[in-house]
């Protein structure tokens, strides 16, 4: 009983290394459900993000695979973003850009599979669900505070270097992603709107009610607690 209490004192003690495992993980889930949520926005056919639909015109345009695509347009902007915005690289960067792309390529795989043709309905809900499910995966990777992907220190670089507002960086870089996408053939949709309208109140209340409290809960301390008993 005393030696757990100590072990349980120790791991408390030490804030940073006690908030590091647990904002790690959090990134990491939110990155991985925000990938799973780009291929419900795919398969629905209603559009998806700006980002997503410059990675898939290039994907049309090239006829590579959408993991490959993906991760090889991450690695170039990231290869800028470090000589120009280095301080918005932290150890979540890495997942998006070597796991996203292969997360979004499995779960259409499966998408295909499930629904090979989907009706209105289904389309619908697949926005619906897709919306949903970014907006809490957003507010994890947020929350967890390790770094953004790469194209979102695009916007942030620029905010950062040039000082104009942060909004008219982002939606410049969205319309850039957007025009290119659509050239090259991606589906620009109602998706895309419904995205940019929803997504900052969504995302705030999953901070609010869940990613906040989530970061906060006591169950980190139980299982920090238990692993250095373990160690």
């Amino acid at each position: 009983m005393k030696d757990t209490k100590s072990a349980e004192d120790a791991f408390a003690a030490d804030s940073p290394g006690r908030r590091l495992p647990r904002r790690f993980v959090m990134s990491c889930v939110g990155v991985l459900l925000t990938a799973a949520s780009i291929a419900m926005f795919t398969k629905s056919a209603f559009g998806t993000d700006p980002f997503t639909t410059f990675v898939l015109g290039v994907t049309d345009a090239t006829g590579l695979r959408y993991g490959l695509v993906y991760t090889a347009v991450n690695l170039v902007i990231i290869a800028v973003v470090a000589v120009a915005a280095r301080r918005n690289i932290d150890l979540a960067t890495p997942v998006t850009i070597f796991l996203s792309g292969f997360v979004t390529e499995g779960c259409m795989i499966l998408l295909d599979l499930w629904l090979e043709e989907p009706g209105l309905a289904a389309r619908v809900a697949l926005i619906a669900g897709g919306i949903v499910l970014q907006c809490f995966a957003t507010a994890l990777y947020y929350t967890g505070d390790l770094g953004v992907s790469a194209y979102d220190a695009c916007a942030l670089g620029l905010h950062q270097r040039l000082g104009l507002p942060f909004r008219f960086c982002r939606i410049g870089t969205d319309l850039l992603c957007v025009g290119v996408g659509f050239a090259f053939g991606a589906v620009v949709g109602v998706g895309t709107v419904i995205t940019a309208f929803c997504m900052g109140p969504l995302v705030d209340c999953f901070n609010r009610t869940v990613a906040v409290p989530l970061l906060n809960a006591g169950f980190w301390d139980r299982i920090g607690s238990r692993i250095l008993q373990r160690a």
